[in-house]
């Protein structure tokens, strides 16, 4: 593929020729563009083949196209709309054009660059990207298995990577990234932008797609396991996965450390009051964001950025297991917990996934 781009009137046969699917690819590539778009960036235009469909399918669109070849961008002039399109030389490597754009989209182009280049696109792109947009990438990429590698490459010039790391990439540029059609050594990956509201937009288009694939069910306010769980808000414990729950089965509290206030007393008196629970499961966890800080230390940050003391208690320590054991007490003296006597705390290893009990001997 390395010569296709130097002759703009040989360069379509070519690629049919070379390319398997690549009508396909073009036209998937298109189709990933999605609907009600007014601005497009189409990186490494060539002779318009991927541009023309993208004004084809978005009629009220205007697309910037940039390509380093300047004769290919003049063979791509004569076959698109003027009055629709902005044409300009400019290289992957050189700064973008000025945004937002609804679409950033490119095909046949990307696998040109190494892996640290196609990376630091990406991030690029997200910067030019408005809330919501979409970054679409139709190309070459080193399939799982070698017998899906049909497309001529020369390891020079051409430098794919797998869809796997391009999407890992998307993602650490801060896209919601996936695959729209792969086949062999080809695919579509599309990267979405969150939109004004961040990532709780994308949080909330994903309860849209959850909650339309189920059917509607009603479970009893009172958990089925009769259950209560403290433990810490860190992002890396998933407590219904790591524990084997389903939803109804558990209340589970929530906070940093997962130390005990007096509003998850507060919680604990509620939850088995009223709502029936009986064992209280404590977890901590490995490498926890509390063991970096003190409490004089944070109290006084906050102070000072704020002019304000804190009135609440910052519960910082060093010792998971000697922490566990306060939550454990802590509990187990409060009045107002209804069943002290069932109350375990665990250490959860963040690393290995698995579950350590800690022991503390009952008071008198």
């Amino acid at each position: 593929m390395a010569q296709f781009h130097r002759d703009p009137a040989s360069y379509l046969a070519l690629m049919r020729e070379e390319v398997p699917d690549y009508e396909r690819l073009q036209d998937e590539t298109a189709a990933a563009t999605g609907t009600a778009v007014r601005r497009v960036l189409e990186l490494g235009t060539g002779t318009g083949e991927t541009a023309r469909r993208v004004l084809e399918r978005h009629p009220e669109a205007i697309l910037v196209g940039v390509d380093a070849s300047r004769e290919m961008l003049e063979h791509a002039a004569a076959a698109l709309p003027a009055d629709r399109v902005q044409l300009r030389v400019a290289g992957l490597h050189e700064p973008l054009p000025d945004g937002p754009f609804d679409i950033i989209v490119s095909a046949l182009t990307v696998h040109h660059l190494d892996a640290g280049a196609k990376a630091q696109l990406f991030r690029r792109a997200v910067a030019a990207l408005a809330p919501r947009g979409r970054l679409v990438l139709g190309d070459v990429v080193v399939p799982q298995h070698a017998a899906d590698a049909v497309t001529p490459i020369d390891g020079e010039y051409d430098l794919p990577d797998s869809a796997a790391d391009q999407l890992a990439w998307m993602t650490d540029a801060g896209l919601r990234a996936s695959v729209a059609w792969a086949h062999r050594d080809l695919a579509v990956l599309v990267g979405d932008a969150p939109g004004d509201g961040g990532v709780i937009d994308e949080l909330v288009a994903n309860n849209q797609a959850f909650a339309a694939a189920l059917p509607a069910q009603h479970l009893d306010v009172r958990p089925r396991r009769r259950l209560v769980i403290v433990t810490c808000m860190d992002s890396r414990l998933d407590v219904f996965k790591a524990l084997g729950l389903r939803e109804g089965e558990a209340h589970i509290l929530r906070n940093a450390g997962g130390v005990i206030t007096d509003d998850v007393i507060r919680s604990l008196a509620v939850s088995q009051r009223r709502l029936g629970t009986r064992e209280v499961m404590l977890i901590h966890h490995t490498a926890c964001g509390l063991q970096t800080l003190t409490d004089d230390g944070f109290r006084a940050e906050l102070q000072e950025a704020t002019g304000v003391a804190p009135a609440f208690a910052i519960e910082s320590f060093t010792d998971v297991d000697a922490d566990v054991r306060q939550s454990i007490l802590r509990v187990r003296r409060s009045p107002f917990v209804l069943h002290r006597d069932l109350v375990r705390g665990f250490v959860y290893d963040v690393d290995t996934h698995g579950l350590r009990e800690v022991d503390v001997e009952r008071e008198s």
